[in-house]
């Protein structure tokens, strides 16, 4: 920290705000663009549905996912292209789509898209007033007269930990940013015209105080051959929530 400069902190002595470090702010709501369901192509093909989203900023971004109660999801892509950022998510209510005509293909029917709201760095204030802190260097750390990215709860989900309970009750809880992992399962039976493929993403639900980790799967294959498994284990991951109520 520089000899000079301001700090805000709250009673557990931890940093709010400082003029040496960057609060995001919120700048809107990311626009929809169209929602792609589960397809299935042939035996050993398919993909995911998503819905698709833009938003235009030059700086970085921070997307948040909001977990309404009874939902899953998850973010799994944010590609910048210019000043255009291209967002893709997934969610769901659980309903699954489904076509065994040439093995078994299983993933989730994507429900109507819900709002996506974008944080960053804004290069200016948003108005005349409210607190606007800079750093040394002259670049605008935070702007007070915008909604901060304040993180009301952290989870760490061990290896191979489906759930983590005890965390705040929040009323929409926000998924912040792109928390999953990947698992594959398969390997080879022995002939080409033998195989299996699963793969799947973890995707999160929200309910009482409990984060879970649940799955975002495409499995496919034409021969159940439990004996060529290779499993993947699931990788610790760390996922941070906000709230989004009263968010515009």
């Amino acid at each position: 920290m520089a000899a000079f400069g301001i700090i805000v902190s709250n009673p557990g002595s931890e940093w709010v705000v400082t003029s040496e470090t960057f609060l995001p702010a919120y700048l809107g709501r990311a626009t929809y663009v169209s929602t792609t369901q589960a397809t299935h192509a042939g035996a050993v093909t398919g993909a995911g549905g998503f819905s698709t989203y833009t938003f235009t900023f030059a700086g970085p971004i921070v997307p948040v996912l909001p977990l309404a109660p009874g939902y899953r999801g998850v973010i799994y892509s944010v590609v910048q292209a210019g000043s255009t950022w291209t967002i893709k998510v997934s969610y769901s209510d659980g309903t699954q789509h489904s076509d065994t005509t040439q093995g078994d293909f299983t993933m989730y029917v994507q429900s109507a898209p819900p709002a996506v709201f974008v944080f960053g760095i804004p290069a200016t204030p948003a108005g005349a007033y409210g607190l606007t802190i800079y750093t040394g260097a002259g670049q605008l750390a935070a702007d007070l007269s915008r909604f901060p990215l304040m993180l009301a709860a952290h989870a760490t989900l061990a290896i191979g930990s489906n759930s983590v309970s005890g965390l705040p009750s929040l009323t929409l809880p926000g998924l912040v940013g792109r928390s999953t992992d990947y698992a594959s399962i398969g390997g080879p039976s022995g002939t080409p015209s033998l195989f299996r493929v699963r793969t799947r993403m973890s995707c999160w639900a929200y309910a009482g105080g409990t984060l879970s980790r649940l799955w975002d799967t495409r499995r496919l294959f034409t021969t159940d051959d439990p004996g060529s498994d290779i499993v993947a284990r699931l990788d610790l991951v760390n996922v941070w929530l906000t709230e989004c109520s009263g968010l515009p």
